[in-house]
């Protein structure tokens, strides 16, 4: 392969793993199945896998848990909502967002929201 064609391909590949990562982030609190990532991005598993750890150096749904506990942590930061109003915002019932969140960040959403309310 040439060098133009290859900087194509792996051009090709870095769209792929953008647009399935700006599906998953727009989709939040659906939890998109990889089927549903797929068929939007119109490439099989096999790729989206490979193509999307090659640029983001982690699978599809570690991401998707990521984002969705960097959006949750944003809006406890920035709002007044509810810690089960953010879990529903972000595709989680209350008990499973907080283990999930206590799993990332080894603080329950209760205390970190407690503590950044907290002046100093």
């Amino acid at each position: 392969m040439n060098e133009r064609a290859l900087q194509s391909r792996l051009r090709s590949e870095e769209l792929i793993a953008e647009a399935a990562a700006a599906f998953l982030t727009a989709n939040l609190q659906r939890k998109p199945t990889q089927e549903q990532v797929c068929k939007h991005v119109g490439v099989n598993e096999f790729k989206l896998k490979k193509v999307f750890k090659k640029k983001y150096k982690v699978g599809l749904f570690l991401y998707l848990r990521l984002k969705r506990m960097e959006k949750a942590r944003l809006l406890m930061e920035e709002s007044d909502l509810s810690i089960s109003q953010i879990a529903n915002m972000v595709g989680y019932s209350e008990a499973a967002f907080s283990t999930a969140f206590k799993r990332l960040y080894k603080v329950s959403p209760r205390y970190w929201n407690a503590e950044q309310d907290t002046p100093g």
